[in-house]
């Protein structure tokens, strides 16, 4: 057998399912839930035994979004750990109502802490060196964007500094070298024969909460 490679793949936007708490209160439909999460990103992203560890979810970002915060929640954060409007304005609940404070402490208790808690574990374990959380995008920004049409590029990979891959006075703290981030760029393109454009760092993502 070969040796898994000692990667942790995370893929915290790739559910499509309704939590069972929600399906009587969502106005939205698979087609719906498709759109607004990373589109084919269990299928693209899960490498099975060929490394350490696959960490993923059924439940659709549109419910519980486990890439924020867990204090991130509307009005403050309308793009928070719970929603009311899916990234192309679709109201997320029937009559536009929001979840109250007993009813989003239920869905963090059921589906945000535990995979937290996984993530943590797993990235303790001796096996891991490296890290990855996976996503797809839209071709072009949603109208919640702050650019909504922009075309963005095939690939974005991020280290939550600036667009060299570089701290900088707006993002001081690198999730991974700037040489490493600048050497999965280049090996992207080469892999996919892509223009230096269709490869950006930190553009337009610089890389979420996990």
């Amino acid at each position: 057998m070969p040796k898994k490679l000692p990667v942790l793949i995370s893929i915290p936007h790739g559910g499509v399912e309704i939590p069972k708490e929600l399906e009587r209160k969502t106005r939205l439909n698979a087609a719906d839930l498709f759109e607004d999460g990373d589109a084919l990103t269990q299928k693209i992203y899960d490498l099975g035994d060929a490394v350490g560890a696959v960490l993923k979810t059924p439940i659709a970002r549109a419910f519980v979004d486990l890439n924020r915060a867990p204090q991130e929640r509307p009005p403050t954060y309308p793009d928070g750990v719970v929603k009311k409007h899916t990234t192309n304005g679709k109201n997320i609940f029937k009559n536009n109502v929001s979840l109250n404070d007993a009813e989003i402490r239920v869905l963090l208790d059921q589906y945000y802490f535990p995979y937290h808690d996984a993530l943590t574990r797993l990235a303790r374990a001796k096996n891991m060196a490296l890290a990855i959380d996976c996503h797809s995008m839209l071709a072009r920004a949603p109208v919640s964007s702050l650019e909504p049409g922009k075309k963005r590029p095939i690939f974005c990979v991020s280290n939550r500094g600036g667009k060299d891959g570089y701290a900088d006075q707006n993002f001081p703290k690198l999730s991974c070298a700037p040489e490493l981030i600048q050497k999965l760029a280049q090996c992207l393109q080469n892999a996919f024969e892509l223009e230096t454009d269709d490869v950006r760092i930190n553009d337009p993502f610089h890389g979420g909460y996990i």
